[in-house]
């Protein structure tokens, strides 16, 4: 099953959830943010297929998660505490999400399936909140993440070695104790712990990229304390970058700079560069020959200034 309306916003989005106050925002959205939309207006919710899990484990008895089924399926399965007392409550809420296709052929089935979970919505989420505090402490936050899925608390970690690790620190947990949780790795290569060394090639890959956009521009100054290893602010003006002075005018001059890099078993490292309008991702592949490069915009990061 997909969570085709439950959207990870990639913003801070506090809707009385704890947030980490780290700039790196992308899993620990995942693991802490409001699901769904932002409305509280159930209606509107049911129109758009869009909704708030929190506005929904409040309206609807006993409810735990909503999902919606691969395609072609035009089905949905609600997860309640206790289904034989509280899917006719359910489906009663949810009715106006039901769709009724002109022709059958399109879809291979509809309505609404209930299933059985072990713990409503809200306990989910106290759980998962306590999930997300046990790895920001284990100093996991990025790598891996909790979520509510199909009525579950699911822990994905990013290597085999820190799901060990986590497993005893959660098994000692009174709240989000390891016997409730689910844990998986992480699709694809494991990835690295910390320190990462990052080579000298791809840094300087980087800021050949960076050069093209903003050699030469005053308002752009970079700050080199965030320069990984091996490279130098020496490598950075003769790029024709501006460095960063500590007499800069915060909303004249605008800075730039690199957060903690990443590395996968598989030889890829990300190093993440907080740019003027928006943060980019930096994926590069070193070998004897050289360093290869993929660049992309973290999704839904922004220019948010205060100025």
């Amino acid at each position: 099953m997909t969570r085709q309306t439950r959207v990870a916003s990639f913003l801070i989005v506090a809707m009385g959830a704890a947030t980490h106050p780290s700039p790196l925002k992308a899993q620990e959205d995942t693991a802490t943010a409001a699901y769904g939309c932002r409305t509280a207006i159930l209606a509107e919710q049911l129109r758009d297929h869009c909704f708030n899990y929190d506005v929904l484990g409040r309206v609807i008895p006993g409810f735990a998660d909503l999902t919606q089924h691969d395609q072609p399926s035009c089905a949905w399965t609600v997860y309640l505490t206790n289904p034989a007392t509280q899917a006719d409550s359910a489906r009663k809420v949810l009715s106006p999400i039901v769709y009724k296709p002109l022709d059958p052929a399109d879809c291979s089935e509809t309505g609404i399936t209930v299933q059985k979970a072990r713990y409503s919505w809200p306990k989910l989420r106290t759980m998962e909140t306590r999930a997300s505090d046990i790895i920001d402490t284990a100093g996991y936050w990025l790598r891996s993440f909790p979520r509510i899925e199909d009525g579950r608390l699911v822990v994905t970690v990013h290597n085999r070695r820190a799901l060990a690790r986590l497993r005893r620190l959660f098994s000692r947990d009174s709240i989000a104790r390891s016997s409730v949780v689910v844990f998986k790795l992480a699709d694809g290569p494991e990835e690295i712990d910390p320190p990462i060394k990052v080579p000298r090639a791809a840094t300087l890959i980087v800021l050949d990229s960076l050069a093209a956009h903003y050699a030469g521009n005053d308002i752009v100054a970079f700050d080199v304390s965030t320069l990984p290893d091996g490279v130098t602010a020496s490598d950075v003006v003769a790029r024709g970058l501006r460095l960063k002075a500590a007499n800069d005018p915060p909303c004249k001059k605008r800075k730039m700079g690199f957060w903690k890099p990443r590395a996968w078993v598989d030889g890829r490292i990300q190093l993440h560069v907080d740019e003027v309008e928006r943060d980019w991702l930096y994926d590069i592949w070193c070998t004897p020959a050289g360093c290869a490069m993929r660049s992309h915009a973290w999704p839904g990061s922004g220019d948010i200034s205060i100025c």
